[in-house]
């Protein structure tokens, strides 16, 4: 099996993630872990050998059993930040991802990601995004995304 693209080099580390901003009308998913204060994207890191493309698809089939057929890729975001006391570079790929009426009720907020104990998805209304803590920030900003342009964030 392909090893995740991610190492770690004395207290700095690369990771190189896909995530997916799924949205059906008037909401979009987040997911959080009982082990965390934060809600964030569905996805999860590219492995060695894989473009984001085939990842964001490999991710999106493996934790919540959608298979997606037009992913969009709609940012680019070079994120810096500290977690568990390393200096983190993480390149994240988000793909849009709209579903339809039939996919959108084979997500039912609330569920379980398979092969985790902790992990639970939740739809909310794009205008409440803001009343959840998120990270990155850079989700507050999804629901105003222009998904017909690439964004290249950095923070």
């Amino acid at each position: 099996m392909p090893k995740d693209i991610n190492f770690t080099v004395e207290n700095d580390r690369f990771n190189f993630r896909v995530a997916a901003y799924i949205t059906h009308k008037d909401e979009m998913v987040v997911q959080k872990s009982s082990s965390v204060d934060f809600h964030n994207l569905s996805g999860g890191r590219v492995k060695m050998g894989e473009n984001t493309y085939q990842a964001i698809h490999r991710e999106l089939k493996e934790e919540l059993n959608l298979d997606i057929t037009s992913p969009k890729l709609v940012m680019i975001a070079e994120n810096n930040f500290m977690w568990e006391d390393k200096n983190v570079n993480e390149l994240l790929f988000i793909y849009h991802v709209e579903l339809t009426e039939e996919q959108y009720n084979n997500v039912p907020s609330g569920m379980k990601i398979p092969d985790t104990e902790d992990e639970t998805i939740f739809w909310v209304k794009k205008e409440k995004i803001n009343n959840l803590t998120c990270l990155p920030v850079l989700i507050y900003d999804l629901p105003k995304l222009d998904t017909t342009q690439i964004v290249h964030y950095i923070k």
